[in-house]
């Protein structure tokens, strides 16, 4: 078993993805439960209401089975709410794919972008300009997901952020 991916013999800790604004805590497992982490520096709008199902972080996907970087962060929603950007921004994609489902990519400027995955449907097309009040999506389970929610990914740099850091 290993935690991330092998280039020949040698093993690529997935951790080392992460950007440094990342937040980890260690838990003791025999211990009371952990108070909740405190909130981000609000530079983004929660995209959908709902609470948090999966944190960013090492986890076993429960659809494959493997243990991996789950790089986003998954908010539980009903199959249908509204999705809304996370701030403002140009919309930069528009795809699907197997694992995703159907996605939308939201660049924001200083290297930062959002993305909004296993929706339903996307509601806009590459190059349109978004603000918060703008809806999207709408919530699904399209691609590699066990039921209806957002999985919410944020990029800096190209390097998964957490996104309650932001939040």
């Amino acid at each position: 078993m290993h935690l991330g991916r092998l280039r020949g013999k040698d093993y690529l800790d997935p951790l080392e993805r992460l950007d440094h604004t990342a937040r980890f805590r260690l838990v003791d497992p025999d211990g009371p439960p952990p108070h909740p982490p405190t909130g981000g520096d609000g530079s983004l709008r929660r995209p959908v209401g709902g609470p948090v199902t999966s944190p960013l972080g090492t986890r076993v996907h429960p659809v494959t089975g493997v243990r991996k970087l789950h790089d986003g962060t998954d908010f539980g929603a009903a199959c249908g709410t509204p999705v809304r950007a996370a701030a403002d921004g140009v919309v930069v994609g528009v795809p699907s794919d197997r694992a995703y489902g159907n996605r939308v990519v939201i660049r924001h400027g200083g290297g930062l972008e959002t993305s909004y995955n296993h929706l339903s449907r996307q509601s806009v097309r590459v190059g349109q300009h978004v603000t918060p009040s703008i809806t999207v999506g709408r919530v699904g389970r399209t691609g590699l997901a066990t039921g209806c929610h957002l999985h919410f990914m944020v990029t800096r740099g190209g390097r998964p952020t957490d996104p309650m850091s932001l939040l």
